[in-house]
């Protein structure tokens, strides 16, 4: 070997040890980036093992509770179409009956606004009826308010013979058209 196959030879390996360094170096910073950013070892990174997975219990979901038999689920839009108000004979006075009806619907005048719609049939003067009308939905909302309903979720508003919903030729239909009717405003 000659001197300058010797000196080729230490600059091949100088030259390697060179770049081996600047590698090392160049890893070296890598894994110290790496190690700041969170991918260290016992850390969530790729170079450490999965942290556990606490579990997450599921929501605990009440069931709805059942209506108790001492409270029926009332449909309270059938109730209050239903509602027969009965008065005293050409008044506006109401009979036991008329307020046992009315107390069946308190319960579903609780909420929302309503109004007192009072009819009456066709027989007589229509003056005397329309007044007579507004006269009898004022008892009944005056009734409810007395019984807890809050007033202002009632008005009252009398109709008179203007409104029937059966004949007025038979007593059963002007029966029919003498009513109470609620109607949500």
């Amino acid at each position: 070997m000659t001197t300058n196959d010797v000196r080729t030879a230490d600059d091949a390996l100088a030259a390697y040890t060179r770049r081996a360094r600047l590698i090392v170096g160049v890893l070296l910073v890598l894994l110290v980036l790496l190690w700041i950013l969170g991918y260290g070892p016992n850390r969530t990174g790729c170079c450490s093992a999965p942290a556990p997975v606490a579990e997450v219990p599921a929501p605990v979901v009440a069931p709805a509770p059942a209506p108790t038999p001492s409270a029926p689920v009332v449909d309270c839009v059938a109730l209050l179409k239903g509602v027969d108000v009965e008065f005293a004979t050409g008044s506006a006075q109401l009979t036991d009956a008329g307020r046992a009806s009315l107390d069946g619907a308190i319960a579903c005048l609780g909420q929302g606004s309503y109004e007192v719609g009072g009819h009456t049939d066709n027989s007589g003067n229509a003056q005397i009826n329309q007044s007579l009308s507004l006269a009898r939905a004022q008892a009944a909302r005056s009734y409810l308010v007395e019984k807890g309903v809050a007033a202002e979720r009632l008005v009252a508003h009398g109709y008179g013979d203007t409104q029937p919903i059966a004949s007025n030729a038979t007593e059963v239909g002007r029966g029919q058209n003498r009513r109470i009717a609620f109607r949500a405003r």
